[in-house]
């Protein structure tokens, strides 16, 4: 869905006259017609989104609509150039139309390209780790619309996990469109996991490293994962330890930490949060914080 939070036209002299030259020199053509310039097809931009576009062959008025709604309240004059529109719902794969009309209001051109608004995109990182970034890039997967709720008490029997989740081809869990930390992130491992064995030519069936298919269903790497059984303590560092597959990083290597580890938190309040590591934050030099998946 568009939300329509931001939304403005411009028409600098510079824009004006590229817009109405171009309306000019294609209007000896007998075919009304339509051009976006910005975004490309498939593109992947920052919002808010900067649409330019081109119109001609007769075309009065242009509108642009994304996903079937319009960014604008009726059709203007295509010489404006361009509009600047903020998506609450970012990315997600989108589809823009943008459309001519004659003088008579009649629809008469059309050009069409698919794009995604961006926001919170991470460049990936060599390893298994740019496998973690890539899954949680994923829009479709887990888009940032606000469609998937948090559920942790509120939700009795929830595993914590969007979708179904496989290991050794053999599904684990069911997802129910609800999540919390320590679901979705081993929800998010193992789709790494997956989409990296896939890279490698392996069978879904081949195990990750020593990671056996009971330990991950509820034996040892689930219960420190989680944090009950054998340990009151959550922790996806000790899970990957337990397994063979990873190791902890103190506080006297935290400087080794690259997006995709998967931390941890201990608040001074007794509470705690499991989430996937995206930066520092630094004052001075000195760790005061990180950002988050």
């Amino acid at each position: 869905m568009v939300h329509p939070l931001f939304l403005f036209l411009w028409a600098t002299a510079a824009a004006g006259a590229a817009a109405g030259s171009a309306s000019e020199s294609a209007s000896d053509s007998p075919t009304p017609w339509v051009s976006i310039v910005e975004p490309t097809a498939d593109a992947v931009v920052a919002n808010p989104v900067t649409f330019r576009f081109r119109a001609g062959g007769g075309v009065k008025k242009v509108a642009l609509f994304v996903d079937g709604l319009p960014l604008q309240e009726a059709p203007f004059d295509p010489s404006v150039g361009g509009l600047v529109h903020e998506f609450k719902g970012v990315n997600l794969l989108r589809m823009l139309d943008l459309e001519g009309y004659d003088d008579t209001g009649k629809a008469v051109a059309l050009e069409q390209l698919r794009f995604v608004p961006s926001s919170g995109f991470l460049p990936p990182p060599p390893g298994f780790n740019g496998f973690v970034v890539a899954v949680i890039n994923d829009s479709l997967l887990f888009p940032r619309d606000g469609r998937y709720r948090y559920c942790w008490r509120e939700c009795p029997g929830s595993m914590g996990m969007l979708h179904d989740v496989y290991y050794q081809g053999e599904l684990l869990w069911e997802g129910d469109g609800t999540c919390y930390c320590t679901g979705h992130t081993l929800e998010v491992f193992l789709e790494a996991v997956r989409r990296w064995a896939a890279v490698r030519g392996l069978g879904e069936v081949e195990p990750f490293g020593e990671l056996d298919f009971g330990s991950v269903q509820g034996g040892e790497f689930y219960q420190h994962w989680q944090g009950y059984g054998i340990t009151n303590e959550a922790s996806a560092a000790a899970a990957f330890e337990s397994a063979g597959i990873g190791f902890s990083l103190g506080p006297d290597s935290w400087s080794q930490a690259v997006p995709g580890d998967f931390v941890n938190l201990s608040r001074g309040n007794g509470t705690g949060h499991a989430v996937i590591f995206v930066s520092w934050v630094r004052e001075g030099g000195a760790i005061v914080g990180l950002t988050y998946y």
